[in-house]
């Protein structure tokens, strides 16, 4: 019965202090730095249109590309930054579709419309850096 006890006490610890442990990307090739943005859909109403896009550029790594999905439910973000080039601040650019970006450097072309952020051709094989989305009603809140 101790040994039971003990187990579960040291399972208790390691998930405890796991649990408080500082969220960050680690597979990201792209430095860290805070993101905070708020995005007010009544006010920055043009992100009630599919595939609305728009680059907060003090924000982030490189800036910060949020673009809201097909049916304008929802806002996924990304560090502007080509993940391939970093840590030289290459910034991607979003194509005239609206569904896609792409470093004008490497030209790799990334999937920014289904919230991965996805490589989807060469040379680039790295996810672009995704940040947090939160909503409260009209509110968005871009963090990390």
């Amino acid at each position: 019965m101790i040994r039971i006890l003990q187990y579960i006490f040291t399972l208790s610890a390691i998930i405890l202090f796991s649990a408080c442990a500082k969220e960050e990307n680690k597979n990201s090739s792209i430095p860290y730095k805070t993101v905070i943005i708020d995005i007010q859909t009544q006010l920055e109403n043009d992100f009630n249109n599919p595939f609305y896009s728009k680059k907060y550029p003090n924000a982030g790594y490189a800036g910060v590309i949020a673009i809201s999905n097909l049916d304008a439910s929802w806002i996924y973000a990304y560090d502007a930054c080509c993940p391939n080039e970093a840590p030289l601040k290459n910034e991607i650019q979003v194509l005239s579709n609206r569904l896609h970006a792409q470093c004008p450097k490497c030209k790799t072309i990334y999937n920014i419309a289904d919230g991965t952020g996805k490589a989807i051709s060469d040379p680039g094989t790295e996810f672009l850096k995704a940040y947090r989305v939160m909503r409260e009603g009209y509110l968005f809140r871009i963090r990390n």
